[in-house]
């Protein structure tokens, strides 16, 4: 009997050493792709026809950021790769495109790491379009009579041939969203404007990367000074930010100049008065 037993257990000693090692396959390391955030422009803003739109972004990943593309609606408008040649974990960098087709437009970036693989975010952005100016005819010169000396007809009198153009708050928005898109001040986006009593008053948005989003509160004078437009920044605090004098007066330009363009630009013109007032702003030039 102890025979029988000690012969059963020296053959299974014996299958077990002869049977073949199942082969061992380690896993396949998972692929990781970048990952990208748009801090700027936030999705929904809107841009007049023909601004300089600046798309503000991070994009991450432990293997190295090579190139980072900007597309609009599909198509690649920008490609940019690293400055030094060299792939690294993060790369920030700010993107241009310019909006010359109105309506809504879908921008995205693409970051692609030096594996090749990609990751990317989206935003949706709305371009409107300009503005038109809404002109007051001139009136009819008086007829002169023949045997005196011709007086002075009306076109020549002051405010004769004087034009209104009139902004409504939605207009003005536009046109400030596109000014503060210009860069002036980095990572300030999503204004929304309040035309009264004599002053335009912007809500925005104030994110640098890393940070939560911010409320900022800007307050502006608009007004005409020697037949020309002159934009005063009278407030502007982000948050617990206050601009200093000279960024008050670079974003004043910038919205200065932004509300020029909408005035005719191949003549010369006097402003003569500006009202804000009513949810509407209102030049009278000649």
């Amino acid at each position: 009997m102890n025979r029988s037993i000690g012969f059963a257990m020296g053959l299974i000693a014996l299958v077990a050493c002869s049977s073949p090692a199942l082969p061992f396959n380690p896993p396949t390391p998972t692929a990781t792709k970048p990952q990208v955030i748009i801090g700027a422009p936030i999705s929904g803003t809107a841009f007049a026809t023909g601004a300089e739109v600046v798309v503000q972004s991070t994009s991450t990943d432990a293997g190295g950021i090579a190139r980072v593309d900007l597309l609009v609606d599909g198509q690649v408008v920008r490609s940019d790769t690293i400055p030094t040649g060299k792939s690294q974990p993060q790369f920030q960098i700010a993107q241009t495109w310019k909006a010359t087709t109105p309506g809504v437009r879908i921008v995205v970036v693409r970051a692609t790491n030096e594996a090749g693989a990609t990751g990317e975010a989206a935003i949706s952005l709305t371009v409107n379009e300009p503005p038109k100016p809404t002109n007051t005819p001139a009136p009819t010169a008086a007829p002169t009579k023949p045997p005196v000396a011709p007086a002075p007809t009306k076109a020549t009198a002051p405010g004769a041939s004087q034009r209104t153009l009139t902004l409504t708050e939605a207009q003005v928005n536009a046109v400030i969203n596109a000014a503060i898109a210009s860069g002036q001040i980095e990572y300030v986006s999503n204004a929304n404007v309040s035309l009264q009593n004599g002053q335009i008053t912007i809500t925005a948005s104030y994110a640098p990367p890393g940070l939560k989003p911010i409320s900022g509160k800007i307050v502006l004078t608009v007004s005409a000074s020697n037949c020309a437009l002159r934009v005063t920044v009278v407030q502007a605090s982000l948050g617990v930010f206050t601009l200093n004098d000279a960024q008050k007066a670079a974003l004043g330009q910038s919205i200065e100049q932004a509300l020029k363009n909408q005035l005719p630009q191949q003549q010369t013109y006097c402003v003569d008065s500006v009202t804000v007032a009513n949810s509407a702003l209102t030049i009278k030039y000649h």
